[in-house]
């Protein structure tokens, strides 16, 4: 029966949304702002003093 069918995927439906709020969002490993660069490394600064790069 088609309406026993849509129940039951509302049913599931709704179960993985309460479970997704219970466990909470993935953790994800990589966070690009904590990965951008910040600006010059201590190579760049090891090049100009030596007088930049040729």
């Amino acid at each position: 029966m088609p309406i026993l069918r849509a129940m039951k995927r509302l049913l599931l439906a709704r179960v993985a949304d309460v479970a997704g709020l219970l466990i909470g969002p993935p953790d994800p490993r990589y966070w690009p702002e904590r990965h951008y660069m910040r600006g010059p490394g201590p190579k760049w600064r090891e090049k100009q003093a030596r007088g930049g790069a040729r």
